[in-house]
């Protein structure tokens, strides 16, 4: 992991994600805290630079944004805000395996990370002191249901509200929950007054309108390539197929099958939504079809 200043007492710890760090006096505010497995990495950067967290601020709940939480908690007695959605996941990380798997006891391969206690509530939108550091938590929900930013003065760090380049590049499904929100809040990034923009996922970005059109770019196709296979009528395993032959995806097991299926399944409620497409019954499992 790397240790960068990104100006006067505010940083970043670069791993599998950008850990920010908001410096007040001797204390630290960590927003998020990495991947379970990359906690070591993380206590030594903290030992390193003589930081001693207090508080976690989770942008939302996949493991690998609150995954060391536990340990930090347990070790430094931080407190933890978010937002009420996210704390549900945040204190019982398995109920998002049984999201994934509709509800059911998931599959051993569905691993979640160690739970840690929510101290506190953010609701999206709020502005709050903390530590006599004026915060504002803009609602960022669409990658996931109840993902906040965390701004400060004009420098907003992100969570996963947009992806780098390299992210929009690699992956031919970049995942999401809420498809209409998640365009709602590129609308708020691009109309906002912040000057540097830090995803969880890359280095902080000021051409945010530049970002925000290949987004917007990439959502299209995919919403075009859904539609064309809804030529024909399609369960939705049918239509997971027809994707993943088009985007060349070799699944290699459940835990990368059910967040992509979670993704299709974002774009079809707002195609349905929006009465481009229909449900139906094919063979007494539930189809799609171009209306």
């Amino acid at each position: 992991m790397e240790y960068s200043n990104i100006e006067k007492d505010l940083a970043l710890i670069s791993g599998f994600i950008n850990i920010g760090v908001i410096k007040a006096g001797e204390e630290i505010l960590l927003i998020d805290s990495g991947l379970e497995e990359e906690v070591p990495e993380l206590m030594q950067v903290l030992l390193d630079k003589g930081l001693k967290p207090v508080l976690i601020i989770n942008t939302h709940a996949h493991r690998d944004h609150c995954g060391g939480n536990n340990y930090l908690q347990k070790r430094y007695k931080v407190d933890i805000l978010a937002s009420p959605e996210e704390r549900i996941f945040i204190e019982d990380p398995c109920l998002e395996a049984f999201c994934f798997y509709s509800g059911a006891r998931p599959l051993p391969e569905m691993k979640s990370i160690s739970p840690s206690r929510v101290t506190g509530l953010l609701q999206p939108g709020e502005e709050k002191e903390i530590k006599g550091i004026k915060l504002s938590f803009p609602d960022l929900a669409g990658h996931s249901p109840g993902q906040i930013g965390v701004g400060i003065g004009d420098i907003l760090f992100c969570g996963d509200a947009f992806f780098s380049d390299y992210i929009l590049e690699k992956y031919k499904l970049p995942f999401l929950v809420d498809l209409d929100g998640f365009l709602a809040t590129l609308d708020y990034l691009k109309d906002s007054d912040y000057r540097i923009f830090v995803p969880a996922h890359g280095k902080p970005v000021t051409d945010i309108e530049r970002v925000i059109d290949l987004h917007l770019v990439k959502f299209k196709k995919i919403e075009e390539d859904i539609l064309n296979l809804l030529e024909e009528e399609r369960s939705t395993e049918e239509l997971l197929q027809g994707l993943f032959s088009l985007y060349k995806i070799n699944i290699s097991g459940p835990e990368q099958y059910f967040p992509l299926k979670t993704t299709v399944l974002a774009y079809l409620s707002s195609l349905s939504k929006r009465k481009v497409i229909r449900t139906g019954l094919k063979g007494n499992i539930l189809s799609w079809k171009i209306t």
